[in-house]
């Protein structure tokens, strides 16, 4: 959003050669997740700086500009200010780099993310930041981080694993959402709903928000997925205002209305990048559905009573597939496995799928009706029902089977008796 802090006065008077870029930051020194707002200003009018060097080290939440006209002595100058709000990627010793504005460059500055100091006011352009850098891996913000973990490392392609991504804080937040976005190569997939708990961690107490999601990679290999992000807006001011630990309707937006009353600023927090090292299919896996799970288990039931069916009627074969391991949508259209004699026909009915977790553990189901109806009485043979899928709790191939049946068919009621 622009603004005009004062109002051009005349417009015949020309106005000076542009000046050098200057620039600063609010602070010195942030921690992890917090946001820093640097602030560009330059003489004269038109374009805006490039600020893609920033990209390397920096999300830009946001971006803001005014302008301002003096004219003294007959003389009329003009200068241009763009605040730009970014968000460290990682604790360390940062520096933004000189920006190209209009062909003119700012200053490279210093932003130390991390460590135990709260920050401390930023001067102006060409200001360094004061102290040593404490930077370090495993640096990450004391009052709100993200902790994650995955259920297995090597899951085999087109299987599942479950991530657990957990948010803690210390203090109110307001506007909260989370979010883990899929790649070219693993699909995501968000399961159940919401857990809030307590916790303590170093004598903190946190509110914990815990939320779990489905890993589906896509081929086989080392792949990398970026970690989750959490994006929300803060109290300003140090410290917590409302005192002790936060409500659970501050989190993910129910707390929007007692931080009407409070200024705020934005936060951000990266999880860690998440690594897979996915196994392949075995090369003697022929079958058509490729399955990997940690257990299966096939059964049937029928209605009514098969010895007592009559030709024209449908005999109803309910199949259920129960699986730990993979999501009820990865299972197969068990109707598309079975073997009919000629003069049996089958019509399926739709599926009923469900996931979820149990104990943390992910279990799928599949279940479906098929109706079976023959068009004269007779003698039918059921083959066996046979699903091969892989253990991988053994490595090995195993196969869930439903035996053979036979079908006597009655004639249709009220004909003739053949």
């Amino acid at each position: 959003m622009k603004r005009l802090i004062s109002i051009l006065l005349a417009c015949a008077f020309s106005l000076p050669a542009s000046a050098a870029v200057q620039a600063w930051l609010d602070h010195n020194q942030v921690d992890v997740g917090d946001s820093v707002q640097l602030t560009l200003q330059r003489d004269g009018r038109g374009g805006q700086p490039d600020l893609a060097p920033l990209q390397k080290d920096f999300d830009v939440l946001g971006t803001s500009s005014g302008s301002s006209i003096q004219i003294v002595n007959g003389q009329m100058s003009s200068q241009v200010q763009v605040v730009v709000t970014l968000s460290p990627k990682h604790a360390g010793r940062l520096q933004i780099p000189p920006l190209d504005w209009s062909g003119e460059q700012s200053p490279s500055l210093t932003l130390v993310v991390g460590g135990s100091a709260s920050g401390s006011s930023g001067g102006q352009a060409g200001g360094q930041a004061s102290g040593s850098a404490s930077g370090t891996s495993g640096i990450h913000n004391s009052h709100v981080f993200l902790d994650d973990t995955l259920d297995q490392h090597q899951p085999y392609v087109q299987g599942a694993a479950v991530l657990t991504v957990k948010l803690f804080a210390d203090q109110p937040l307001y506007q909260a959402s989370l979010d883990l976005e899929a790649s070219a190569d693993v699909l995501v997939q968000q399961i159940g709903k919401d857990q809030q708990t307590t916790e303590t961690r170093n004598g903190r107490n946190y509110q914990v928000i815990a939320r779990s999601y489905l890993l589906f990679p896509q081929r086989s290999g080392a792949l990398s997925l970026p970690g989750p992000v959490m994006d929300a807006q803060i109290a300003a001011q140090n410290g917590n205002p409302f005192g002790g630990m936060p409500s659970i309707g501050s989190f993910f937006g129910n707390g929007a209305l007692s931080g009407m009353f409070n200024s705020t600023k934005p936060i951000r927090i990266h999880g860690d990048t998440i690594q897979l090292d996915v196994r392949p299919r075995p090369a003697s896996w022929t079958a058509k559905n490729w399955l990997p799970a940690q257990q299966l288990s096939l059964d049937e039931t029928w209605q009514p009573d098969p010895s007592s069916i009559h030709a024209g009627e449908p005999l109803t074969r309910h199949l259920r597939l129960n699986v730990a391991g993979l999501a009820g949508t990865q299972l197969p259209d068990l109707s598309t496995l079975m073997s009919l004699p000629d003069g049996l026909k089958a019509y399926p009915d739709q599926p009923k799928l469900n996931t979820a977790l149990n104990d943390g553990k992910l279990v799928g189901s599949r279940e479906q009706d098929i109706a079976l109806i023959a068009s004269r009485p007779g003698h039918y043979q059921l083959p066996a029902l046979k699903l091969a899928w892989w253990d991988t709790q053994s490595d090995s191939e195993r196969v869930a089977s439903l035996p053979a049946r036979t079908l006597d068919v009655l004639p249709a009621a009220g004909s003739a008796a053949q």
